[in-house]
């Protein structure tokens, strides 16, 4: 498994010249950067240099990072208003205090743009507060295999601005306050692209913000707290599965840190809702141009983690009463070996739907053969 996520991995930072080599016949050797599939691929080279000793890995996950920071961080080189440098509040000592673009292909919309919700929207860039909070994700745990402190204080940067950006409060009761998020922000963190809520939004903030500094950011935590309370998160989509997955792995190690206090119903809920989804979940069967390889291999990266869950929450006496519940979503786990062993066949990557995700497929194939570096939180 090693050496495919290696062959991967490799030529995932040629393709997005993170390196100097390129497989490609273009000249042009701008970074090509998107934060989801980097947060990944930080924690893949993180991972393989720890698996084969090999220095070049290690390099690989602080250029990225470097790359990331220095790409996204500042506007797009073809901006339509000609805005160049940091993103407001930015510099290079602090990189994501203006938050961190998504890294689409197309500029933004312009203001007054009224197809907010159309394909132009889906290809245009922005920020999306989930990728922020992925990313802060990863900083974090860098910063621990990294030993280096300042990886988490850009994390706790990010989580500041982004809560700023796009958590609102709605009505005007001073004894109940209540508080909304924005799915999409512009650029500059300026104006909403897309008002709606982003299902897991508000919970990905939550967790992440307990992982990072629970005392610095007690009020954020405070808000988005009160949007979690008798929240639905069950889903049908593999994606967001793996998304409340992976949050029972974090509120695991949360809770045996002792770090969920006054929350612990949080763990239940989201551990009843991936029960819930899981339970109505079928994997596709048909040919590789029908299926989404970065959806599916989500939710096997997700799978992955209960394991972990289990041996957590054992630790401790206080948090034996989830591992009976995490132990029912153990059941599930036989995906993984369906879904690792269909994406890993090359002759699956002939297909039109592999290529027009690369890079996003090849890097999470990569988690979900070594994906021990994900699970690093502690």
């Amino acid at each position: 498994m090693a050496v495919l996520a290696s062959e991967l991995m490799k030529q995932f930072a040629s393709y997005t010249k993170l390196t100097p080599s390129s497989p490609t016949s273009t000249n042009d050797t701008t970074p090509q950067r998107y934060l989801w599939t980097d947060a990944f691929a930080v924690l893949n080279f993180l991972e393989l240099s720890r698996l084969t000793k090999d220095k070049e890995f290690l390099d690989l996950a602080k250029r990225l990072i470097d790359h990331v920071h220095s790409t996204l961080g500042k506007h797009r080189i073809d901006d339509p208003a000609g805005r160049t440098g940091w993103l407001p509040n930015a510099s290079v000592e602090r990189p994501c205090a203006g938050g961190l673009r998504i890294g689409k292909p197309q500029p933004e919309l312009p203001p007054g743009t009224r197809d907010l919700n159309s394909e132009r929207q889906w290809d245009s860039d922005g920020q999306y507060f989930h990728y922020l909070t992925k990313w802060a994700y990863t900083l974090n745990v860098a910063s621990i295999q990294l030993k280096n402190k300042q990886l988490n204080d850009h994390a706790i940067d990010l989580a500041k601005i982004a809560h700023k950006s796009f958590t609102y409060q709605i009505g005007n009761n001073p004894d109940k306050k209540q508080f909304r998020m924005f799915w999409k922000m512009s650029i500059d963190l300026s104006r909403p692209l897309v008002n709606s809520m982003g299902h897991h939004d508000p919970l990905d903030g939550l967790i992440t913000y307990l992982q990072l500094n629970p005392d610095e950011l007690s009020s954020e935590i405070g808000q988005l707290s009160e949007i979690c309370k008798d929240k639905n998160w069950s889903t049908d989509d593999s994606l967001g599965i793996a998304g409340l997955l992976f949050d029972v792995y974090r509120l695991s190690v949360l809770a045996s840190e002792g770090k969920l206090d006054g929350i612990h119903w949080l763990l239940t809920d989201i551990v009843d809702a991936s029960l819930v989804s899981l339970s109505t979940f079928e994997l596709p069967r048909g040919p590789p141009e029908y299926r989404l390889a970065f959806r599916e291999l989500g939710l096997a990266i997700g799978l992955q983690g209960l394991s972990r869950c289990v041996s957590i929450l054992q630790g401790k006496s206080d948090t034996l009463k989830f591992v009976r519940k995490v132990e029912q979503l153990t059941t599930f786990i036989g995906l993984v070996d369906k879904i690792n062993g269909f994406w890993s066949d090359e002759r699956n990557h002939m297909s039109r739907s592999w290529s027009d995700h690369l890079h996003i497929n090849m890097v999470m194939l990569a988690t979900s053969l070594i994906p021990a570096a994900f699970y690093k939180m502690n």
